[in-house]
């Protein structure tokens, strides 16, 4: 699982037309830079945070539950 940090940009990811590879044999990408998508950093902070409190959340009530069948 990835948490993001700092967000480094948005680019869309295209095979490349001629390979550049001196042996030809490995796949060839380029990037093209888009701008920032915000959206898509939320939802990712979100995510990041939901699962960390049910997480912690779970790990929490496990313990009390524990405790108490004591």
């Amino acid at each position: 699982m990835h948490f993001p940090v700092k967000p480094l940009g948005t680019h869309l990811v295209l095979p490349r037309r001629e390979c550049d590879d001196p042996d030809g044999d490995a796949d060839q990408y380029r990037a093209v830079e888009l701008p920032m998508d915000w959206g898509q950093v939320r939802r990712q902070f979100a995510v990041a945070f939901i699962v960390a409190f049910a997480l912690i959340g779970g790990l929490i009530l496990g313990v009390v539950v524990w405790k108490a069948a004591r």
